[in-house]
């Protein structure tokens, strides 16, 4: 249960933060003494389970579960007080006295349950160590099972291990006074820290190693079933563990072609087997080792389906909106998340499947074994309360709609508690959800609603009609999808979804899709990412003395005539990616200005300025791009080639424009080249530009 406290302190220690910004504090009745001291408390547990968490018995892990009920029963006392003040706009005072009352009494409960818990907690520790003078650290390597693995007398030789058991020899070896621990990571269910890591095995490898686990023997003795063995050894994906555990069921079963065949199209038939679960217990050996913070990370790759491609942009934001990620100075949670995401390749927990133009992860994805261990032990530790993460589509039809995740199957129907805005009457409101909601959310009837009102018109019929969406008021990522042209209603209740991180907007293929947004978009402080089709119309903010400061905001995308004034962002003072759009009379009124100024603040820039004709710009105006990316801009002629002289520039990515677009990219990089500048680096179309050397 200690991965359920952690992962619901973590998620609560992110809300505390929230409530504290000062655009917050300047619209709520808060103690904010009180609300500090709160924190500390929390982060005096995170700090403890973080030291101690893999050392805790089983009977300081049922307080573990107390920990996690008390940290998410906070939470929601938090949501419910900000989002009653922020829609009863009451200046009365002693209605705000009122309200600031009972804050504070539900806080200072919610204090007195995590003092009682701490101190038992601390007790329990104290008295299980008292009798321990001195620990020692182990290295430990899986147990073989006869179930699995070869045994009785028989030589079992991990194929591919030769030359890193010479180098691990070495460092255990060298005669130095002090014990060390070399833990050794890789190949799933083997490892557990980054110390000295291992890597997947190549097709030989692989068929060696599972020929020695079903026949004892190099090579297969059977002709008739060393192709369907071949076929069965690259569904392993050269995971060792998985050849293992197929290997040693095909080993006790009979040796006909029939079975194998069976085998071979359903490589996932063990899992029903004594061999299932004892791969389950060594891949176990890698999850208990791991890092308390990223383990709430691992298990949450549930919730994806079996063999899915994960988008990492996806899965970064995902891990954010659910509050996994514990602050780093002087790093963003995006850079973070992308930290724990390699920590988590680096033990084969999840793979890569796909890169980007700089080598980093664009996909990854996880192994069928991995997701069952995700399954079972989050069986054991759920640490999602209530939906933070919701999907669901917009279409002028009268159907119901899947409340969490859009999709699903055995639905069921449910009422939750609905507030109103400008009010604080609540009723009852019915609401679809899949046995996967369900199970994933422990006290999803705990959700509380706000509706949302939108019109949507259909652009070939003119047709229009009026949508309500219902949304938790404790989201975090909404992902709206198969829009039409979409208009949110003012006054919108959207803002009551005060701890909103991501919106993403996805739309059918057809074009000429608008979404346009309301103003209370920019009365939302936490916003991270907004991404939407090329369509999307933010309203124009007003600035002004009271004018919230978007600190986090990182990602505006494929925003159509968005106007970017100083005034507006000054707004943004750490947005890294723009993707911008433009119609004709926008584009040449402002397209040149907007391009200049965005690139002298980001580090990342991409842009479809479909009518940009020329662009002037002195190297000087763009000190910190890193990175530019052009896509589909049909009419710019080329880039200006002092761009080449940027010094923290290594990476142009161009897309569907035109040839003299590409010929001035190449001139750019080539006269880099000659220059003793050859980090600098061109992709066009997703192709990289390799340089003739010979000319």
């Amino acid at each position: 249960m200690a991965v359920a406290a952690y992962a619901t302190l973590r998620s609560l220690s992110h809300v505390l933060d929230n409530l504290q910004h000062p655009a917050r504090l300047c619209r709520l009745h808060v103690d904010t003494k009180q609300i500090q001291s709160f924190q500390e408390k929390v982060q005096f547990l995170l700090d403890f389970l973080e030291v101690h968490s893999q050392r805790i018995s089983e009977e300081i892990r049922d307080l573990g579960r107390q920990i996690a009920d008390v940290a998410a029963e906070a939470e929601e006392v938090v949501d419910r007080h900000v989002v009653d003040q922020l829609r009863d706009r009451s200046q009365e005072e002693s209605h705000c006295m009122a309200a600031l009352s009972s804050f504070c009494l539900d806080i200072n409960k919610m204090i007195e349950n995590i003092n009682s818990l701490t101190k038992e907690l601390t007790m329990k520790v104290k008295e299980e160590w008292t009798d321990v003078h001195e620990e020692q650290q182990i290295v430990s390597l899986p147990v073989r099972s006869s179930e699995v693995l070869p045994s009785g007398g028989k030589k079992s030789t991990m194929v591919g291990f030769d030359k890193h058991l010479e180098r691990i020899v070495d460092e255990l070896t060298r005669g130095e006074p002090d014990l060390q621990i070399l833990p050794i990571v890789g190949m799933g269910g083997i490892g557990s820290h980054e110390s000295y890591t291992m890597h997947f095995l190549d097709e030989d490898q692989s068929w060696n190693l599972f020929c020695q686990k079903a026949f004892a023997q190099e090579g297969c003795p059977y002709p008739e079933l060393g192709e369907i063995g071949e076929n069965i050894v690259k569904s392993c994906n050269g995971l060792p563990l998985a050849i293992v555990v197929i290997g040693g069921l095909l080993a006790s079963s009979n040796m006909t072609r029939e079975y194998w065949k069976f085998v071979a199209k359903n490589v996932n038939a063990f899992r029903n087997s004594k061999d299932h679960e004892g791969g389950l217990k060594i891949l176990s050996l890698s999850y208990n080792n791991l890092p308390i913070h990223l383990k709430s990370c691992f298990l949450y790759m549930r919730v994806f389906p079996e063999d899915y491609e994960i988008r990492v942009s996806e899965l970064t934001k995902l891990w954010i909106a659910e509050g996994f990620l514990k602050p780093i100075r002087g790093k963003s949670l995006e850079e973070v998340a992308e930290k724990y995401l390699r920590d988590l390749i680096d033990r084969n927990l999840i793979l890569s499947r796909a890169f980007g133009y700089d080598g980093s992860t664009k996909t990854c994805e996880i192994h069928d074994l991995l997701r069952d261990l995700c399954l079972r032990e989050y069986e054991t530790e759920h640490f999602i309360y209530i939906p933070k993460v919701q999907r669901v589509s917009v279409v002028c039809e009268k159907e119901d709609k899947y409340f969490v995740c859009g999709l699903g199957t055995a639905l069921q129907r449910i009422d939750l508690n609905e507030v109103h805005d400008a009010s604080q009457l609540t009723s009852l409101a019915s609401v679809l959800v899949c046995n996967t909601c369900r199970d994933i959310c422990t006290s999803l009837n705990k959700t509380r609603l706000v509706r949302v009102r939108l019109l949507s018109k259909n652009g070939q019929s003119g047709e229009s009609c009026e949508e309500e969406i219902l949304h938790p008021t404790s989201l975090r990522y909404l992902e709206v999808k198969k829009l039409s042209n979409l208009e949110f209603l003012s006054p919108s209740t959207i803002a009551l979804l005060w701890k909103q991180h991501t919106f993403t907007f996805l739309w059918s293929p057809v074009s000429n899709k608008i979404v346009l947004l309301p103003s209370e978009i920019w009365d939302m402080p936490h916003l991270r990412h907004f991404l939407g089709p090329s369509h999307v119309i933010l309203p124009d903010q007003e600035v002004g003395q009271n004018s919230i400061i978007m600190e986090t905001l990182h990602t505006v995308s494929n925003i159509k005539n968005f106007r970017c004034t100083d005034e507006v962002l000054e707004r943004m003072p750490n947005l890294k990616t723009l993707g911008l759009s433009f119609l004709e009379e926008m584009a040449g009124r402002n397209g040149r200005t907007i391009v200049s100024t965005i690139l002298s603040i980001y580090k990342t820039s991409k842009h479809f300025l479909d009518d940009l004709k020329w662009w002037r710009a002195e190297n000087i105006c763009f000190p910190n791009l890193e990175r530019l990316s052009l896509s589909w801009m049909w009419e710019l002629e080329e880039i200006p080639l002092v761009i080449g002289d940027i010094p923290t520039l290594h990476l142009i990515c161009l897309e569907g424009c035109k040839g003299s677009l590409y010929d001035s990219a190449k001139q750019i990089v080539e006269e880099q080249h000659d220059n003793g500048n050859e980090s600098l680096q061109l992709y066009i179309d997703e192709e990289r530009y390799q340089i003739d050397s010979s000319s």
